[in-house]
């Protein structure tokens, strides 16, 4: 297996966005995700909303990615 190196600024980049996801899961999973706005998961995860921008183009798309994250962790990496 091939061992892909990641600069420090590209694993900060995916730190923060784990971070923002682990977050607004916490927030979806107490509030529902109705209830939830983007400016309420930046300042509970301590980032600038353009940051959370950055990495999600809005509300759905970051629900999206946990949707995808979970689904991954059910069904494991895809085969390459």
């Amino acid at each position: 297996m091939e061992t892909c190196k990641l600069s420090r600024r590209e694993r900060e980049k995916l730190r923060q966005r784990q971070e923002v996801l682990d977050v607004a899961l916490g927030l979806f999973s107490e509030k529902g995700y109705h209830n939830v706005s983007m400016h309420e998961i930046a300042k509970a995860a301590e980032f600038a909303i353009g940051t959370l921008y950055k990495f999600f183009r809005n509300k759905e798309d970051l629900y999206r990615a946990l949707i995808c994250n979970s689904a991954t962790g059910f069904m494991g990496p895809s085969p390459r």
